[in-house]
């Protein structure tokens, strides 16, 4: 079974982008501060997931599968398909 996990150093608000469609995924918050989680490129911070520093949190698109996940904040973050 192919895991499929994006890990890496973000800074402003990146993408996660994966080849499959699926509605939840996993966000793991590594840095010193708060991450926000959103589906949409443009959705602002206070309709978007707040992760604190160094906890995990299941995500869910209720309204659709989405292939992208976006993460706003700087540091190391690692998002997983579920």
């Amino acid at each position: 079974m192919k895991l499929n996990i994006i890990r890496k150093e973000i800074s402003g608000k990146e993408p996660f982008e994966f080849s499959l469609h699926k509605a939840e995924y996993i966000v793991k918050n590594f840095t010193s501060g708060d991450v926000y989680v959103s589906f949409e490129a443009d959705a602002p911070d206070s309709e978007s997931i707040k992760i604190p520093s160094m906890l995990g949190q299941l995500c869910t698109n209720v309204t659709n599968e989405s292939n992208t996940v976006y993460v706003k904040g700087t540091g190391e973050v690692e998002v997983q398909q579920v």
